[in-house]
């Protein structure tokens, strides 16, 4: 749904090939570019090839005006990445790629190696696309296979529905595995605290007796080194059941829990993404945190 690739800053060399970079990357399109090398080496590779390669000033000046777009929208911070600078560019992504995958590495020019593409080859190359909705089933582990590719991008989870209920094991069990994704991702970023923005039923029981409920089902379900951090609105105001990310959205139609059936999952447009994430922790009327404790 939102991938990562490793892109060549070579491609900076013509303005039709950063056109297709502007067209094709960030988050309405579902890819985002590493920023591999880090530490602005990636952005400075293409702002030299920029200076090198354009015809006048005018060209050069909307080359950089594209590159400062994408840096905006689509640039991705890796971290923790390895580089050896007596290697190529190609050389040290295809061996980061076999340490840590991209979705795919996009070349200038082509290679023999694996997952390796240009711009030409994308349409044959299954993992460029990047359907912007599918269904899974509704079953804990299908639905975070989802969004695991966006969990590994991301430095904050925060799962949206109004409807959990901690006794039901319908919703336990996809937070459940949520958490346990998280515990398991070997590399950084880490997440170490789900957020969940839920509600309750006032007219059955109190929100103490809720959050104590809460804690009683879930606190020994959690792995140790786990917590959940529940934000509890006004039921009024939440309506649409979201996976939501520091680096994007998915929305899960029909709701986080498992059932019969599938579940339609759509990718949000970079505009609703921004919305639905200066929002969440809004108007909140109670917080409280569950620590993991279980394996």
């Amino acid at each position: 749904m939102i991938y990562e690739y490793a892109v060549s800053p070579a491609l900076f060399k013509n303005i039709s090939d950063v056109a297709f970079l502007y067209e094709a990357f960030g988050i309405d399109q579902g890819r985002l570019i590493s920023e591999y090398p880090r530490k602005r080496k990636w952005t400075q590779y293409a702002r030299e090839l920029i200076k090198k390669h354009a015809r006048d000033d005018s060209e050069r000046n909307a080359l950089i005006e594209l590159l400062i777009a994408l840096e905006k929208r689509a640039l991705y911070e890796r971290q923790s990445v390895i580089w050896d600078d007596n290697k190529k560019w190609i050389e040290n992504a295809v061996d980061e790629h076999s340490r840590r995958p991209f979705r795919a590495i996009l070349n200038h020019q082509p290679t023999e190696q694996a997952d390796v593409t240009t711009i030409a080859d994308t349409w044959k190359v299954p993992q460029w696309k990047s359907p912007p909705s599918f269904s899974v089933s509704r079953n804990a582990k299908q639905m975070v296979d989802a969004a695991s590719p966006l969990l590994h991008l991301s430095r904050v989870l925060v799962l949206i529905d109004r409807n959990f209920e901690p006794a039901d094991a319908r919703f336990s069990k996809v937070l459940i595995e949520f958490a346990r994704r998280l515990q398991a991702q070997a590399h950084a970023p880490k997440i170490l605290q789900i957020k969940y923005v839920t509600t309750y039923e006032s007219n059955n029981r109190t929100i103490g007796q809720f959050e104590s409920e809460c804690k009683s089902v879930l606190h020994t379900l959690l792995p140790t080194g786990i917590s959940v951090k529940f934000f509890i609105k006004a039921k009024r105001l939440l309506h649409d059941r979201f996976v939501l990310t520091d680096r994007g959205c998915l929305q899960y139609g029909i709701g986080l829990d498992e059932g019969d059936g599938d579940v339609l999952v759509t990718r949000l447009s970079n505009d609703n993404f921004t919305d639905e994430w200066n929002k969440w922790e809004q108007n909140s009327c109670h917080n409280f945190v569950i620590e993991g404790s279980g394996q």
